[in-house]
């Protein structure tokens, strides 16, 4: 409710509890928390200290570290809402340096406000070992985006050189994918947007949106819904159209983060709730290309399914919760280049047959 600073926080540590939830995980929650976490240096320990959140998108965590004897000896503010280039601390985790006096105790108190799931692995870390935590993260980032970047260049030259609208939002279902995984994993606001906290605080929640759009066009176009379902095409369509309003009003400020964020979750789930019978019957008609749709799209819900359920707080933080929705999203848009490919195959041979046919006639 807001009602406590550090100091009154610190004189109720009585009323703290362990938390009853997964690891790292407190799911969804409303108005202001805080944690307190009490924490011994030995004798012949190092007295600096990294603390460190892995997860970069909360909005706002202030620290206050107090002694034994209840003075404050480290105050530090960190979180999405601070743009990257202000920060103390130039990691792309959440992260202060603490000078903590060997043998003595200490109470770590973090006062944490967010409109996005709290999620709160956490971690006291020399900093050396911090950096290589760092430079693990980083490498797997850049592999990802190695491979996100090289599809997006491949549907966008392809998009040039045909001027297939399918190419068109294949691509920009890649950039927003792109996009969400480097707001989630903190690398978007340490390379691309380091002075801008707005994408960094909304960016994981408006990427979705964006990518409900182009979705809906890639399944409609892949599918040819327009001519086989034409009734699943207009309500794929009108998906698109409210995500299209949805993202509009975020981005004027008319929608707060949490109602955005429902959203497009919601979306993303009912639009692929229609995807999935239409690709079935595509499939017993024969289609080839709608058996890499459906394994895609399959996928694709799998890393959903994961990423909702650690975002409602039913599942502990860890590498494979934090990164299989990304895992999966990279798996979805192989199949689609699959299908980019079987669809090509298939204007190609019906090309041949045209130029046989007329040939043949002209004999």
């Amino acid at each position: 409710e807001q009602r406590l600073d550090a100091a009154a926080a610190l004189a109720a540590r009585p009323r703290f509890e362990a938390p009853q939830a997964p690891r790292g995980n407190l799911g969804p929650r409303r108005g202001v928390t805080w944690l307190h976490v009490p924490v011994a240096i030995e004798p012949d320990a190092p007295p600096t200290w990294a603390l460190r959140l892995q997860y970069s998108m909360l909005h706002d965590v202030q620290v206050h570290v107090f002694d034994s004897a209840g003075h404050p000896v480290h105050q530090a503010r960190l979180g999405a809402l601070i743009p990257f280039a202000e920060r103390e601390q130039q990691t792309r985790a959440l992260s202060t340096l603490l000078h903590l006096p060997r043998g003595q105790r200490y109470d770590v108190l973090l006062r944490v406000d967010t409109p996005t799931a709290m999620l709160l692995p956490m971690a006291l870390l020399q900093p050396a070992a911090l950096g290589v935590e760092e430079s693990r993260e980083q490498a797997l980032q850049g592999l990802m985006s190695g491979l996100w970047l090289f599809m997006i260049l491949y549907s966008l030259v392809n998009w040039l050189h045909r001027r297939e609208t399918l190419f068109l939002a294949y691509a920009t279902a890649l950039i927003s994918s792109w996009l969400f995984s480097q707001a989630v994993y903190g690398t978007g606001p340490q390379y691309l947007w380091p002075h801008s906290s707005w994408l960094t605080a909304n960016l994981s929640a408006l990427a979705p949106l964006f990518m409900v759009l182009a979705n809906v066009h890639f399944f409609v176009g892949a599918l040819d819904m327009r001519l086989h379902e034409p009734r699943a095409a207009r309500l794929m369509v009108g998906f698109s159209v409210l995500a299209g309003g949805v993202a509009c009003l975020f981005m004027l400020d008319l929608l707060p983060y949490r109602v955005a964020a429902v959203c497009s979750m919601v979306l993303v789930v009912v639009h692929l709730g229609v995807v999935f019978p239409v690709t079935v019957r595509r499939i017993r008609g024969g289609d080839r290309a709608a058996i890499y749709l459906l394994a895609g799209a399959t996928i694709y819900t799998a890393g959903v399914g994961l990423l909702i359920a650690l975002l409602r707080g039913l599942v502990p933080v860890g590498f494979w919760s934090l990164h299989g929705a990304q895992f999966s999203f990279a798996a979805e848009m192989v199949c689609w280049l699959m299908v980019l490919g079987s669809r090509l195959e298939h204007v190609r041979l019906a090309a041949d047959e045209f130029l046989l046919d007329h040939l043949g006639g002209g004999f």
